[in-house]
Order: structure tokens, then sequence, then C-alpha cells
């Protein structure tokens, strides 16, 4: 049976996933490989719950598996998020530094 949430989630996922493909396919750089990961592992988790709940691995729910991987690739992508925020905001401060002096 599909909990009430498992449609909302899916189209979330899916959602964040299409704008993040198009962004790291314009940017064409590394750092997007693990959020598009994440969500289309997400989306992918969600979809199987909807569409296949019945599809099994070693007895267990294929989604279930294919959510634990979710959280690993998540466990990668906000670090990685975290450094990129950090770089970005002592790039703008030696930037001002730069500009005063």
């Amino acid at each position: 049976m599909s909990h009430w949430y498992d449609p909302a989630m899916f189209v979330l996922f899916a959602a964040h996933l299409i704008p993040m493909l198009i962004v790291g396919f314009r940017r064409r750089e590394w750092y997007y490989l693990a959020p598009i990961t994440t969500f289309a592992l997400l989306t992918l988790t969600f979809g199987l719950r909807l569409f296949a709940p019945e599809f099994e691995i070693g007895g267990r729910p294929l989604h279930e598996s294919i959510r634990y991987a979710a959280w690993t690739a998540a466990a990668v992508s906000i670090p990685l998020l975290i450094l990129r925020i950090r770089r970005r905001r002592r790039d703008r401060a030696e930037g001002e530094v730069s500009t005063e002096g």
C-alpha cells in the first residue's frame, strides 16, 4: 500500500532533479554530480514505491536499497555544498579586501 506522501515526494524530488540536471549540464562542473545523483536516486525511490512496490532484491523491496544509496549520495552532497558556500564567501571577502586596498 502506498502512503499519501509517496506521490508528493516523487513530484518534489523530480521537480528538483530537472533544474539540477539543466544547471549541471550547462555549467559542466563536477560539483553537480552529487546532488544530481541524490535527486535521481530519491526520485527513483519514490517512483518505485508508487509504480513497482513489488520489485524485490534479496527478499527486500528494491526501493529500500535505492533509498540507502540516496542517503549515501546525500552524505557526500551536503558537505560539498557547505564547502562550496564557504569557498564563495571566502572569495568574496578576499575580493572586497583587494578592491579596497
